[in-house]
């Protein structure tokens, strides 16, 4: 239903979904097992210019939700417990440009310089949410719940960049740069939800709110190098080897999930269900994940005196405001045989100031997606079968990227310079699940 089940949800999905609609649950007991196998496509065009595109095809699986019912003593009140995978994105990709470029000035090297760039970005981000909440039916018509969400977050992050090039001089000296980032982190939070619920004939209505996260512990390692050869800085009259490395570990790590608010109205008519939600995420201002300890770790130390540790390895994010609408409909072809399409869009919190700033910066996914799903469910006695297709595609035209070597000099080390690109996405899934209803209460 691609999450519009904030008005009509009434399994152990309502855990997550609108707590609210709990207390409508009238089995003991109810488990769902659901998965998706997806192949993700990404190209992420001219990142190193000159035709030199990033692209990423991952194919895995994702384990998508699973949990169940606490039997109580009351009619009207009910406790679920659950685990979801709210979030689970891998990205490896490899880009490569050749050819001739002004990287140095002509003063030393007339002309364009043969060169070789390449960029290499590796990052797996997944999230494990365990909730567990009460909610309570007050009245044929109205219900009320709450949940209470610990949610685990991992990230690791790798980005390697490097340029080697050939001065146009007799004796054709070689010059090259590397730089490379990396970070992992692990971290907990805590966000409730409370949600109300109201149905009434052929109609049904939710709201849920979801608190700013509780940041409640983690840790992550930081490891930055920049090593170059020949190269000449702005504040040298001659050609140096420069390194600059600095790893830092066990330092404390802070995530943050924003307030958000969602809505959703449904209605039925014989064997049809239609159902609509929206979701508003706010937003969070630029912070770091992770922040260095202050240190030079520049050699010689007189090369780039601004770099520090705590400016280049800290680990920077930040969330703009997200609208999100979801469109369902439901139809039951048996008694025992239901069909589903529904639509979403995934709006992308990504901030684009975030590309100016120094630091690292593992956000990748700066592309608005949108969502189709098509599948049916098959009952029989105390057991259901769901199978679907899930098909995604986006783009954004207007990425800023800071990797393009034709506007790169050795202050940056040839790399850094920001240009706009463009961003495609495109995946395709299947979905399974299964469910099991225990005895009623």
């Amino acid at each position: 239903m691609s999450g519009a089940v904030i008005a009509s949800s009434r399994d152990n999905s309502s855990l997550f979904y609108s707590p609210g609609s709990l207390g409508w649950i009238d089995t003991a007991s109810l488990s769902i097992n659901a998965t998706a196998y997806q192949s993700e496509n990404i190209k992420i065009k001219n990142a190193l210019g000159r035709q030199a595109d990033l692209k990423s095809n991952q194919i895995g699986s994702t384990p998508l939700l699973i949990g169940g019912m606490i039997r109580t003593h009351s009619e009207k009140t009910r406790i679920a417990y659950g685990l979801i995978t709210p979030t689970n994105f891998s990205f490896k990709a490899i880009g490569r440009a050749q050819g001739e470029f002004p990287l140095i000035d002509d003063s030393e090297s007339p002309g364009n310089e043969p060169a070789i760039a390449q960029a290499s970005i590796q990052t797996k981000l997944s999230e494990l949410g365990a909730g567990i909440g009460i909610g309570r039916k007050i009245s044929s018509s109205f219900g009320v719940g709450i949940t209470g969400m610990f949610i685990a977050r991992s990230l690791d992050y790798n980005n390697n960049r490097l340029v080697r090039l050939y001065m146009n001089q007799p004796s054709m000296p070689l010059v090259t740069a590397t730089l490379i980032q990396n970070v992992d982190y692990f971290n907990v939070r805590f966000a409730p939800k409370i949600g109300l619920e109201y149905e009434k004939g052929n109609w049904q209505a939710g709201l849920t709110i979801t608190s700013p996260s509780v940041n409640l512990f983690g840790t992550g390692n930081i490891g930055f190098d920049a090593t170059a050869t020949n190269i000449k800085p702005p504040s040298e009259n001659s050609r140096i080897d420069f390194v600059a490395n600095d790893r830092q570990e066990k330092l404390k790590s802070t995530y943050k999930s924003p307030f958000s608010i969602a809505g959703g109205i449904g209605y039925s008519h014989q064997r049809s269900h239609i159902e609509m939600a929206v979701q508003y995420y706010g937003k969070i201002d630029m912070y770091s994940i992770i922040n260095a300890d202050s240190s030079a770790f520049a050699r010689p130390a007189n090369v780039y005196p601004e770099l520090t540790s705590d400016k280049y390895l800290r680990v920077l994010t930040a969330a703009r405001p997200v609208f999100n609408v979801a469109l369902a409909y439901e139809y039951r072809l048996k008694q025992n045989l239901l069909m589903y399409l529904s639509c979403r869009s995934d709006q992308t919190f990504f901030d684009k100031a975030i590309t100016r700033q120094t630091g690292i910066k593992p956000d990748i996914s700066s592309w608005n997606i949108y969502h189709l799903v098509a599948g049916t469910t098959w009952q029989k006695g105390k057991s259901g079968i769901s199978i679907g297709l899930t098909a995604a595609f986006g783009a954004d035209k207007h990425r800023e990227e800071t990797g393009d070597i034709d506007g790169g000099n050795e202050s940056n080390f040839f790399t850094n310079s920001l240009t706009v690109t463009e961003a495609k996405y495109s995946n395709i899934g299947l979905l399974i699940g299964y469910t099991y209803h225990f005895s009623k209460f």
